[in-house]
């Protein structure tokens, strides 16, 4: 179900994000935050960090009268320069003299170089020419410029800067590199439910909400169609059941005086149940056997024939049941008539077809297509937006009508469409007498134009099949993109629509274990599921896993969706559980390539989603002297620019600490994940999808004693950490007043 709309935006890094962590406090009226009086005036007791790339606002630390502390982090994702090929140059702002220390250590913690002076007032600039102390560039890898300065009057200020060097012909292995470690499962994350092709029934609401019409609706889903009044009178066979083991039928009045069933054998005498005589039908020797009577509907046999014609009171042919309206009770079953007392399995209209095959009896309802057909479809509630319903009908009717063509029925069911959701979802009477049913049958027939016309959806003069399903993960799929082919009508549309909360399908997660992850690729174990392709829509076109060896399988988003059991292959994130994150984790460079647009169609009056984009290379610094000078394609210098401010806390044993925020720049709901450093990795303690406007909040209660580091990561949708926020440092003490040891 799809449509074609503006491009979508990749995935560019820095993203801005902005993180707020507030110390809370029980007062009255509930947790609000705590204040601090600094300098004479009021003011939020917190520390506000701000970059590129991210802000956040933490609580401060126990701060003397008059003093200050002021921290901008840089942007953080890691600066790149090549092995012996580049240097990084700091500069920040100064209000006041001071004195600096830059320790540049590896992911292993050693110290490899160790910077200091002391600055005027103006500008601090520095640059680490990307060599250790010896004057030999240390290996590829990641690491740490901890740039620390201490004011006259005491104040001390610490930030962390990330940088890569990225490996170059000649150059050493990486000695902190974190080997592969196959995770215990994945967690899998997506929105949608279906193939997304054509209309969204949850866009549908959405529309229909927001006071568009069920012609607008459908025009947004179908471009390049035609609303058009067509013959919908055809005899249109739907198949009930294709190899049932038996069936038990009763007639039951849809008014007083009806429930009459008649019953054909063979084309022979009728046979005609009173309302509520219960018969059965089963498979015997290639040919069919009837009883009737009876709880069980077995006291007598009727005969036996190779098909079987049922009728009933009040439908266009009811034989000799008579004209007051009944209902025909048919289920499935070889056992037990107890079915006959639960609900759905009842047909108000048409006929009943049996036949024998190889695998028990064939079970086939014709009724007429365009309004009998149509008042038994259950693909939404009855409840919806009257919009929604409408379009839901010419829908499901423009599809039926498709599906019969020149009425030739297909051999394998000896029907035209199926009564489940391969087909369309077909539950007859249960509709109607079901929640607001009356709604729906409103709904068919005002789609009606006259007796034997209603209105079709049509390309080119022809009737289309109106494809739809549940929801998607915020866009329609193109046709080619689900089965490899294309149709004009069914390209790619936004659907922002199926994200919204009253979609029960907008976030998802399925946890899958490591075993059936690996046997699904043919791998001996996965340690990284990677989505490496997605169509337009955002689905994913295919996955990649990479073994602990090295070795690599993939798989098309298909075969990911039916392998697995997933609602959609509108998958965001994969996540691996139990798995340590790497010390740098946030990949760099020009973004992802075929990453989903943004999520569903702008709002009316807003700006279209800007096109794909790849973020500005950072200005080249001049390498310092005797530093090598750049070869081939390696990255050369980087220039950061900060000011400076310290992301310490302080906060007792028991505060409730609240991480929360807003992600912008990234299409979709951003993954936010608080990890945590625990012997020497990052590792993911709580991750949460971000609302629609982009703001999430993660709460956690202070453990006794000890200093902690916290980071936010921001997750894309191959499962990766794209961007880090600078470490927040929180010390637990008993007492407020305590100093933060830097």
């Amino acid at each position: 179900m799809s449509a074609v709309g503006a491009p979508d935006a990749a995935w560019v890094a820095p993203a801005l994000v902005t993180i707020s962590y507030l110390r809370k406090t029980m007062g009255r009226k509930g947790w609000m935050g705590r204040q601090g009086r600094v300098g004479g005036m009021v003011r939020p007791a917190h520390i506000a960090i701000l970059g590129a790339c991210c802000a956040l606002v933490v609580p401060g630390p126990a701060l003397a009268a008059g003093a200050q502390v002021i921290l901008t982090a840089p942007a953080l994702t890691p600066s790149e320069i090549g092995w012996s090929a580049g240097g990084v140059t700091v500069r920040a702002a100064l209000a006041t003299a001071v004195t600096w220390q830059a320790v540049v250590s590896d992911a292993c913690g050693t110290t490899r170089r160790v910077l200091g002076d002391a600055a005027n007032a103006g500008t601090l600039e520095f640059t680490w020419d990307g060599r250790d102390d010896t004057g030999a560039p240390p290996p590829p890898g990641d690491y740490t410029v901890a740039l620390r300065t201490l004011t006259g009057d005491g104040r001390q200020d610490l930030t962390a800067l990330p940088v890569r060097i990225s490996p170059t012909p000649g150059a050493p292995a990486d000695p902190c590199a974190v080997p592969p470690v196959a995770p215990e499962s994945f967690t899998l994350i997506g929105a949608g439910w279906g193939h997304g092709v054509g209309m969204s029934q949850y866009g549908a609401l959405g529309q229909a909400r927001e006071g568009r019409t069920s012609a607008e609706i459908l025009a947004y889903y179908y471009p390049t169609t035609a609303l058009v009044p067509l013959p919908v009178n055809q005899p249109l066979r739907v198949s009930l059941a294709d190899s049932a083991p038996g069936v038990v039928l009763r007639g039951e009045p849809a008014a007083d005086g009806g429930g009459t069933v008649s019953v054909v054998l063979d084309g022979g005498a009728e046979v005609l149940l009173p309302p509520g005589e219960i018969a059965r039908i089963i498979p015997a020797e290639g040919r069919l056997r009837m009883t009737r009577g009876g709880a069980e509907g077995q006291d007598a046999v009727v005969g036996e024939a190779a098909a079987v014609l049922i009728r009933w009171s009040g439908t266009a042919d009811p034989a000799g049941s008579g004209g007051v309206p009944g209902v025909l009770n048919l289920v499935s079953t070889a056992s037990s008539a107890a079915g006959l007392r639960t609900g759905g399995h009842r047909y108000r209209y048409g006929t009943v077809s049996l036949a024998a095959n190889a695998g028990g009896v064939r079970v086939v309802t014709t009724l007429r297509l365009g309004d009998e057909y149509l008042l038994g479809i259950g693909e939404i509630p009855s409840t919806w937006p009257e919009a929604a319903l409408q379009a839901q009908v010419v829908a499901a009717r423009s599809f039926a009508l498709a599906r019969y063509g020149n009425g030739r029925v297909r051999p394998a069911c000896d029907c035209h469409v199926s009564a489940t959701t391969a087909d369309q979802n077909f539950v007859g009477w249960s509709k109607e007498t079901g929640a607001d049913g009356q709604r729906w049958r409103a709904a068919v027939l005002a789609m009606m134009t006259g007796p034997d016309e209603g209105l079709v959806l049509t390309h080119g003069g022809q009737p289309i099949a109106a494809y739809y399903s549940s929801s998607t993960g915020g866009r329609t799929q193109r046709a080619q993109d689900a089965w490899g082919g294309p149709i004009a009508w069914a390209p790619s549309v936004a659907d922002r629509w199926s994200l919204e909360s009253s979609n029960p399908h907008s976030d998802w997660r399925v946890s899958v274990p490591q075993a059936r992850v690996a046997a699904l690729l043919g791998l001996p174990d996965v340690a990284r599921l990677a989505i490496t392709s997605r169509h337009i829509s955002g689905a994913v076109a295919r996955v990649t896993g990479v073994a602990t060896s090295g070795a690599t399988a993939s798989i098309t988003g298909e075969q990911l969706r039916t392998g697995l059991g997933l609602r959609s292959r509108y998958i965001s994130s994969v996540l691996p559980v139990g798995q340590p994150i790497g010390r740098y984790a946030a990949p760099h460079g020009t973004g992802m390539p075929g990453a989903p647009g943004a999520a569903g169609a702008p709002a009316p009056g807003t700006p279209a989603p800007a096109a794909p984009s790849t973020p500005a290379p950072a200005a080249p610094s001049t390498p310092a002297p005797g530093a090598a000078q750049p070869t081939g394609s390696a990255p050369v210098g980087r220039t950061i620019t900060v000011r400076l401010r310290t992301p310490q806390a302080l906060v007792r044993v028991g505060d409730r600490v609240e991480f929360r925020g807003t992600v912008t720049g990234v299409p979709g709901r951003a993954r936010v994940s608080r990890q945590l450093r625990s012997g020497g990795t990052w590792r993911t303690v709580e991750t949460i999808r971000a609302r629609t406007d982009g703001r999430y909040r993660m709460t956690v209660r202070m453990p006794a004693g000890g200093r902690y580091r916290y980071r936010i990561a921001v997750v894309d949708p191959q499962g990766q950490v794209r961007l880090i926020s600078e470490p927040i440092r929180v010390q637990v003490a008993s007492d407020r007043t305590a100093t933060m040891e830097p």
